[in-house]
């Protein structure tokens, strides 16, 4: 009976010895596959920034789920609109942006105007229907924004080059990118301390009350909806 139990005893130790070298080799592998040779990044959240007066800007929170740092040359997302993928870019990388391990980044696209077949309200849908493309240079990452995103049917489509690329408008005053709804621009003429000359720009947008200003004219940040009707009239 001794004989039994000890021989029974050897083959569960023994069968514990191989479950414990099979687990080691698993994350052997595994973290060996994590460190060189996975590309993974994860998506957090997306959206778009607005303002009245400069314009609008998307962004990108994105989490480096891999053991080594990722090089991001660019950033796009391919949307599908009126039955027809559309490239919109969001960042593009003069130099690799490095994406270091277990990060999470903010990747944002520089200040617009308007882009082609959009309007503001519909930024916040930018998900919907939409894949989010990296490109590290000699690969290209496709990222899922929600669970049932058009994986399989936009890469597809992308390599077969059957996609449109949206323009984006700029609309830059003075060095800045202003809003469409910027209806007039205030240039105060003026000096400052040295007295050199100073020119201070304000926008000003028209609701139906009034003229609001991007910073105060004499404490004032709007003015009477009356002087709105002309640049004669404001001046």
């Amino acid at each position: 009976m001794g004989i039994l139990q000890s021989a029974l005893f050897q083959e569960i130790s023994n069968l514990i010895s191989l479950i414990a070298n099979v687990c080691v080799l698993f994350m052997t592998a595994y973290t060996l596959y994590l460190t060189v040779f996975s590309k993974k990044i994860s998506f957090i959240s997306m959206g778009c920034e607005y303002n009245t007066f400069y314009g609008n800007k998307f962004y990108l929170y994105l989490k480096n789920r891999s053991l080594h740092d990722i090089p991001i040359c660019n950033v796009f997302i391919l949307k599908k609109l009126d039955k027809k993928y559309n490239r919109i870019a969001i960042a593009d990388y003069e130099e690799p942006f490095i994406l270091h391990f277990g990060h999470v980044c903010r990747i944002e696209s520089n200040f617009f105007t308007e882009i082609m077949k959009f309007e503001n309200e519909e930024f916040d849908d930018l998900r919907m229907n939409a894949l989010i493309g990296i490109d590290m240079g000699e690969k290209l990452i496709w990222i899922k924004p929600y669970k049932k995103a058009p994986y399989y049917s936009a890469i597809r489509e992308y390599k077969k080059f059957n996609f449109d690329t949206l323009s984006v408008s700029r609309r830059v005053i003075d060095g800045k990118v202003v809003s469409k709804s910027v209806s007039y621009v205030i240039r105060i003429i003026g000096t400052d301390i040295n007295g050199h000359k100073k020119i201070n720009t304000i926008f000003m947008v028209c609701s139906s009350e009034s003229g609001i200003l991007s910073e105060p004219i004499n404490g004032c940040n709007a003015i009477d909806i009356a002087y709105c009707k002309s640049a004669a009239a404001i001046k």
